[in-house]
């Protein structure tokens, strides 16, 4: 289930950027915590959550009032604060379909369709789960922690043997991948760092999703809300 490692119940929790990946997934898992959430996207709407709940997600422009005290406080009372650098995300609420890489090849696995990649050079990818990042993110901030910036990480893969390791985990080990001839260029790596995302990771007692689960969390959302 996706949830947050720690609950939150009457803990005042602002999601900006709601009506997007990290947003989605950070609204269902503050709301099944107990949070008081405050909402902004670009405009203002109900949201309704995957079990039927409606959270109003506000327009904004509404949000300087609220995060100038929320900054006021911040500074007066010294508030943590945790940035990461987001590199590749698996899980629910992926975004971006016909983008990332990941959707793209579950959604033509799914589809029982040979799967295509595009890259003529070799792609490496290391993903991790958006409730994993979530949840360290949360970890540290009620443990009072302000860290250096860090990145998140996950088990490097070349996008070939994703499609052929996705394809073995969703029943479809013949699947066919398409991919033109590689040319001649540098790798394109893009990893993140293991280090810093995993010890804070064991430090919060959080095991992160293995690379197998989080392509079955993905292709399971994918499945429910947009089946081929």
């Amino acid at each position: 289930m996706l949830e947050f490692s720690q609950p939150l119940r009457g803990v005042p929790v602002v999601i900006t950027g709601a009506g997007g990946w990290l947003g989605q997934a950070a609204l269902e898992m503050a709301h099944n915590a107990g949070a008081k959430i405050y909402a902004f996207g670009a405009s203002a709407r109900p949201y309704t959550l995957r079990h039927g709940a409606t959270l109003p997600i506000h327009a904004l422009h509404e949000l300087a009032r609220l995060e100038a005290r929320f900054t006021a406080l911040g500074q007066a009372l010294g508030i943590p604060t945790v940035l990461m650098r987001v590199f590749n995300l698996a899980g629910p609420f992926i975004n971006k379909l016909d983008s990332y890489a990941l959707a793209c090849i579950i959604r033509d696995i799914m589809a029982r369709r040979p799967v295509t990649l595009r890259a003529t050079h070799p792609v490496w990818r290391g993903y991790a789960h958006v409730a994993d990042v979530l949840n360290i993110a949360l970890g540290l901030l009620l443990r009072g922690e302000s860290p250096p910036v860090f990145d998140t990480w996950g088990e490097p893969i070349e996008l070939s043997a994703l499609a052929a390791r996705a394809a073995a985990l969703l029943g479809w080990a013949g699947a066919e991948i398409i991919r033109p001839e590689w040319q001649n260029g540098a790798a394109d790596k893009y990893l993140g760092d293991a280090v810093q995302f995993s010890a804070h990771a064991a430090s919060l007692g959080i095991e992160p999703a293995s690379l197998d689960r989080q392509i079955l969390d993905t292709a399971d959302y994918l499945g429910r809300c947009f089946p081929i």
